[in-house]
């Protein structure tokens, strides 16, 4: 009797140990697949070191999430975006925050044309950041428009940010361009934000169109549309 119960006890050993090997198997296949959460920072403790170069190699990081912050020190500072930030269509992270730690900490400010194009990213939350001077002038194909951000089908929230002097205009056909600083098809959330002196000089929305939103504690002055 006792030796049949050794018999079954040494079966269920070698069952579980089989079982967690092909789970650590499992585990591991998975983990080369899909990117594990991370972070990823932009400045090395200096102005000087917060380039555009810098934020476009922090969110080129495939980790999933991905939270991308910055290092610039303690005075506020101005990025200027020289070409529009866009996101991938084969790879890449699919959810990403860029936080500026601070609001009125990190400006994002453009010096030719849009500053955020989130076209192929799924999420997007931009916190604690100032967006000015984003603009978006005869676009090539409809939907047209965000000077400072174009989400055409994702999901963007918006945090305790600023955005300021954006701009939209008309597109090649003579089709309007909307929302001076941000358009919107996806879903969009913005709290606790300021929208001054953004303009839509060809369609709607002087700061924000968008076709689903939700928007709260959030001030609006001086935005124009035609």
């Amino acid at each position: 009797m006792d030796h049949q119960k050794r018999r079954v006890a040494h079966g269920w050993t070698r069952f579980l140990t089989g079982l967690t090997l092909a789970l650590t198997l499992w585990a591991g296949a998975a983990t080369s697949a899909y990117a594990q959460a991370g972070q990823s920072q932009v400045g090395t403790g200096t102005a000087a070191s917060c380039t555009f170069q810098s934020l476009k190699t922090a969110l080129l990081s495939t980790f999933d999430p991905l939270l991308v912050t910055f290092n610039c020190g303690a005075n506020p500072v101005v990025i200027n975006v020289t070409s529009e930030i866009t996101f991938s269509n084969i790879s890449g992270s699919q959810d990403i925050t860029i936080d500026g730690g601070t609001p009125g900490l990190i400006t994002l400010n453009a010096t030719s044309g849009r500053i955020i194009n989130q076209r192929y990213l799924g999420n997007l939350t931009v916190k604690n950041l100032t967006f000015s001077a984003g603009s978006v002038v005869n676009c090539a194909s409809a939907p047209c428009g965000g000077g400072a951000l174009f989400n055409p089908t994702g999901i963007l929230t918006v945090i305790d940010s600023t955005f300021t002097g954006n701009s939209a205009t008309g597109w090649l056909f003579g089709g309007a361009a909307n929302g001076g600083a941000i358009y919107s098809r996806g879903l969009l959330t913005v709290t606790g934000s300021t929208f001054t002196n953004n303009q839509a000089l060809a369609g709607n929305g002087g700061a924000i169109y968008t076709f689903s939103a939700t928007i709260a504690n959030t001030r609006f002055s001086n935005n124009t549309s035609t």
